[in-house]
């Protein structure tokens, strides 16, 4: 199977995961999901991971298995599905797009974490709906000492607290607020640009949602580094 190949199968993987709850009952959709998630992995996981992975699937089946309940278990494959993918885009070196169905909240939080935790210096997050949500959602999982800077606009009575009391605990935490904004991305690194179909705070709540990956992110990144440079700061305490 080519990467192209692969990289379209775990798309469509993510867009067509079973909810939870599926997996406790046997011979369900969700056991034929299982066994295509791991004919996926099989083509590039190392052999630790090979065993982890059978573990995971044991713990998926009996509900739990040593310290590994069901919905850790599935997080877990979630997490080496979204690795996979990610090396897969830096390999091909072209962009992604993984769609979401209305009401996947599970499978779009962990796409976005994803994206936040693979920075390593910046994060530049655009979004006029941006509100306290997307920090305990997202913010969260970014690395120690990355810098975290929210571009805001509707939310900001709500946001510059929560922001404040994060910036309290990690540091690097950044607020500003303009009227520029209007689309959602984030910017990882400076380098990489990704775009949500959906506000962050609500996802596919109310709809259909993609995720993209923009293959000429200097263009949009300077525009937002315009804005960010422009907007008016909102001070952290």
């Amino acid at each position: 199977m080519g990467d192209k190949q692969l990289l379209a199968e775990i798309d469509s993987a993510l867009v067509d995961m079973p909810k939870i709850a599926d997996f406790s009952t046997f011979g369900t959709q969700a056991d034929a999901w299982l066994g295509r998630v791991n004919a996926i992995l099989e083509h590039g996981l190392t052999a630790m991971e090979k065993v982890d992975l059978k573990a995971l699937n044991r713990a998926i089946e009996m509900g739990k298995y040593l310290v590994t309940d069901r919905v850790a278990a599935m997080r877990a494959i979630l997490r080496l599905l979204h690795r996979q993918r990610y090396i897969l885009l830096m390999k091909i070196g072209s962009t992604g797009t993984v769609a979401f169905d209305q009401g996947m909240h599970f499978q779009y939080f962990d796409a976005i974490r994803g994206v936040f935790e693979t920075a390593t210096s910046d994060l530049l997050v655009v979004d006029q709906y941006l509100n306290e949500a997307v920090l305990s959602k997202f913010c969260v999982f970014a690395k120690e000492g990355v810098s975290i800077r929210l571009l805001g606009s509707k939310y900001m009575d709500t946001l510059q607290p929560a922001a404040g009391a994060l910036n309290q605990q990690r540091g690097f935490v950044f607020l500003r607020k303009s009227t520029e904004v209007h689309d959602r991305f984030v910017f990882v690194d400076k380098q990489k640009c990704f775009l949500s179909g959906a506000s962050f705070k609500d996802g596919p709540r109310n709809g259909h949602s993609v995720l993209t990956e923009i293959a000429s992110c200097a263009p949009l990144l300077a525009m937002y580094e315009s804005a960010w440079q422009g907007a008016l700061e909102i001070p952290l305490t």
